[in-house]
């Protein structure tokens, strides 16, 4: 996820206009990827506890084959 971070991120910055040109972008991601990944860990430890919990009672209601 970081990797992709890494790659999509400056190009979104500069076509959102946060950013002038794409190095700053790409430095600016750098700067940032501590918190972008610790960012990224949280939704990933939120979002797969909840997505099996979901898939579990869809599963037993029978919503799902």
């Amino acid at each position: 996820m970081s990797l992709a971070n890494y790659v999509v991120t400056p190009y979104w910055l500069v076509w959102a206009g946060w950013a002038k040109d794409l190095e700053w972008a790409k430095t600016f991601v750098i700067i940032y990827m501590p918190h972008i990944a610790i960012f990224n860990l949280t939704l990933a430890l939120i979002v797969a506890p909840v997505s099996i919990t979901v898939y579990a009672i869809l599963k037993r209601s029978g919503y799902l084959k």
